[in-house]
């Protein structure tokens, strides 16, 4: 899954923050965490919550690489 951040500025903590529910919002659609669980509860299941987990929990990691990638084009 692919995360725009091209009209986000990094090096303030407002961008920072975008870029992070960007990352999540798309954590969220991949692993489905937003689509009505077929069991009739309102608790996603194991899974979706461990897809969301291991997509989210580099986060800091990723907007980091970001912000340096955005750095050395600048």
């Amino acid at each position: 899954v692919s995360v725009r951040y091209a009209d986000l500025d990094l090096s303030t903590s407002e961008g920072r923050a975008a870029l992070e529910k960007r990352i999540q919002d798309a954590a969220r659609n991949l692993c489905g965490l937003d689509e009505a669980p077929a069991t009739g509860t309102r608790i996603a299941s194991p899974s979706r919550r461990a897809c969301y987990e291991k997509a989210t929990s580099q986060i800091g990691e990723s907007i980091a690489r970001a912000a340096e990638k955005r750095e050395n084009k600048g």
